[in-house]
Order: structure tokens, then C-alpha cells, then sequence
């Protein structure tokens, strides 16, 4: 009897795992899809991506002489090949990585019903075109925005520099 009750123990727990591991994965599908269609994670891989632009020149030619001076052949092409190559494996891990602190943080702050309903909420055409235009609308607005900002900036220190004496 106590073997039969130990099988009928061990058989429901192994039920009860199974269906949390169920719905966790479950619940990460959701979010990941949620992600996708929200296109929440665009900018991030934007951001990262700008950043490794910003630096790639300055990186390709600091690389390039590190290794042509410890005598290795090397090319620019290969170290340009070498910044490509890097790009893409980082961007992807990085998404991957920010993808799984992303989950972590809905799961401790939404339910599974909850992930659904705003899944559905955003795959709705409008919120879809949305969501499609919104990021190059924004870096469009942020180039303008740069543009302005220096403009304004030229104009206060005009005005300061012709207000201030000790400048004239």
C-alpha cells in the first residue's frame, strides 16, 4: 500500500511540475510574442547598434594596429570583417539576454490572461501600423530635434556673448 500511494504521490507531482514548467513556457511564449509584435525590443538593438557605429572607426584602426604591431597580417578588410562578425553575435545575445530580464520583470508584475489580452490588444491593425512607423518617426524626430537643439544653442550664445561686455 505504501508503494502504490508513493506511485500515486510521485505520479501527481510529476503532473503538477510538468504543468508549471507548462505554463512558464508558456507564459515566456506570450511575452515573446508580445515583444515581437510590440516591436518593444527595436530600440534597444537600435541603441546598441548606434553605439557600436559610433565607435567602429575608432575600434577598426586601434585594432588594426594592436595586432599589425604584435606582427600579425592583417588587413583592414579583416578587422572591418572582424567589427561585422562582432556586431551581429552581440546584438543578438544582447536582445536575447534583455529578452529573458523582460520576461522575468512581466512575470512578476502581470498574468498569463493579462499577457494575452494586451497580446491582442496589440496585433490590432492600427496598433500594428503603429508601432511599424513609430521608430523610424522617432529617429526622424531625434535627427530634427539634433538639428534644433544646436540651432537654439547658437542662438543663446550669440545673444549671451553680445549681452556680456568682457565678450564684445
Amino acid at each position: 500500500m505504501n508503494n502504490s500511494l508513493f506511485k500515486v504521490l510521485a505520479s501527481f507531482l510529476a503532473i503538477i511540475l510538468m504543468s508549471e514548467t507548462t505554463l512558464a513556457d508558456e507564459f515566456e511564449d506570450e511575452v515573446r510574442a508580445l515583444l515581437t509584435v510590440s516591436r518593444a525590443m527595436e530600440g534597444a538593438a537600435a541603441m546598441a547598434s548606434g553605439a557600436i557605429d559610433a565607435q567602429q572607426s575608432g575600434l577598426v584602426d586601434q585594432l588594426l594596429q594592436q595586432y599589425q604591431a604584435a606582427g600579425k597580417e592583417v588587413t583592414r578588410d579583416d578587422v572591418e570583417s572582424l567589427i561585422s562578425d562582432f556586431r551581429v553575435q552581440f546584438l543578438q545575445q544582447l536582445v536575447e539576454q534583455i529578452e529573458l530580464l523582460v520576461i522575468d520583470e512581466y512575470r512578476s508584475n502581470f498574468s498569463l490572461d493579462e499577457i494575452r489580452e494586451v497580446r491582442r490588444i496589440m496585433e490590432n491593425p492600427a496598433i500594428v501600423k503603429f508601432n511599424t512607423r513609430s521608430l523610424n518617426l522617432m529617429q526622424a524626430a531625434q535627427a530634427r530635434a539634433m538639428q534644433m537643439g544646436s540651432r537654439i544653442a547658437g542662438e543663446i550664445m550669440q545673444q549671451l556673448i553680445a549681452a556680456n561686455p568682457k565678450f564684445q
